[in-house]
């Protein structure tokens, strides 16, 4: 699976994503192809390399040519989209974000998205840098995209609504949930459109599993005069293929003031909701009071989902989320004939030995089926998977 990551130790912006995407193997020509669906009037892409601070890059540029002064609103934008030439995921993802960057803009201002506008040279800008990250995304076939923390820079900066501190509003809006850094350099290092890219394609709090990096692009900013080289690094690379080798979140809460009869439902929540494995552990707490470890494992992209079910479940106030590896034994379902019916087993390698273990869930069935004790059927079950 091909992952993308991050690393946004000087800021992001919509340029600075696209350049390092191009530095990183993404086919400029192809990618220009694909803008040049939506029909943008009066644009020309650039490329160029670039050496900053000692270190090789790419810089993107889009050049507008002059046009009258006008504004865009929301729909005239998803107009544009949705009558391009572009494929129907890149169009509907593209369009959501754009809503999305408009609810927060018109928030931040007290207005509604409908009215919110985007002048006729920046929303040109926006068009190409927001759904060209989409684009850039399909062209690479990243599944999933990871970040660092984020510096949000400081200052103030000029906007049409005069001066503003940095980081401007919506940006601050859009990273709610985030890792920020505000010991960061003076200026704005976080652009709306970074913002918007970053909280559309990854999930705060998720670490990036171990992968194997095939591939590393640097994309230039147009910044000057900030304290630290102005490139987002991005790292392409694929999860180990290797089957015994997975990469888990474990989240941790100790409870010691909830009735413990809520544990059973919050068990059943947590593998509806995509847990891989839950268990309770009777642990001593301060003051010596007896309470409960709950122990969550599961893959980086539900642990959000998770940790708000926890919150909202139990009488926690905080939890510990850790990356961990961990070596699996080579498995699958195999069906096995036996006197009561066919029944699934769980076949398990090592060093070329196999063995067979009855799944407890296909014995439950067989045993209410059959209205025979539990234990019995298990042992039938075992005995035909031994003979096979």
């Amino acid at each position: 699976m091909k992952i993308l990551y991050l690393d946004c130790f000087s800021g992001i912006s919509g340029d600075m994503f696209l350049a390092a995407m191009l530095d990183a193997g993404m086919e400029f020509s192809g990618f220009k192809d694909q803008i040049k669906k939506m029909a943008l009037p009066g644009v020309e892409l650039k490329q160029s390399s670039v050496r900053g601070e000692g270190i090789s890059g790419t810089r993107f540029e889009v050049k507008v040519k002059p046009a009258k002064a006008s504004h865009r609103h929301l729909e005239d934008i998803f107009r544009v989209i949705q009558k391009s030439r572009l494929s129907s995921s890149i169009k509907d993802r593209a369009s959501a974000m754009f809503q999305r960057l408009a609810m927060v803009e018109a928030k931040v201002h007290g207005t509604t998205p409908q009215h919110i506008h985007f002048h006729e040279v920046g929303a040109i800008d926006s068009i190409i840098d927001i759904t060209g990250a989409v684009i850039a995304l399909e062209m690479m076939e990243i599944k999933e995209v990871y970040c660092s923390e984020v510096p949000l820079g400081k200052g103030e900066i000029q906007t049409e609504h005069g001066r503003l501190p940095v980081p401007a509003p919506a940006t601050l809006a859009l990273l709610k949930g985030f890792p920020l850094h505000w010991d960061s350099p003076t200026g704005e290092l976080v652009t709306p459109t970074g913002a918007l890219i970053l909280s559309s394609f990854c999930q705060p709090h998720v670490s990036a599993p171990v992968f194997l990096s095939d591939s590393i692009g640097y994309g230039y900013g147009q910044r000057r005069g900030i304290e630290k080289p102005n490139f987002l690094r991005v790292c392409l690379g694929d999860v180990s293929s290797d089957p015994q080798r997975e990469h888990i979140s474990v989240l941790e809460t100790q409870i010691d003031d909830m009735n413990p009869a809520i544990f059973g439902y919050l068990m059943e929540l947590l593998f509806q909701a995509g847990a891989k494995d839950v268990f309770l552990t009777p642990i001593i707490m301060k003051k010596n009071r007896p309470g409960t470890l709950l122990t969550v494992l599961a893959e980086h992209p539900v642990v959000r989902k998770l940790s708000h079910l926890i919150f909202r479940e139990t009488t926690s106030i905080g939890l510990r989320i850790s990356e961990h590896g961990r070596v699996m034994l080579k498995r699958q379902i195999k069906t096995v004939s036996t006197q009561l019916g066919p029944a699934k087993v769980k076949m398990i390698e090592l060093d070329g030995q196999v063995q067979l273990m009855p799944e407890y869930d296909e014995c439950v069935r067989l045993a209410k089926k059959h209205k025979l004790p539990l234990k019995e059927v298990y042992q039938k079950v075992h005995d035909a998977s031994q003979r096979l």
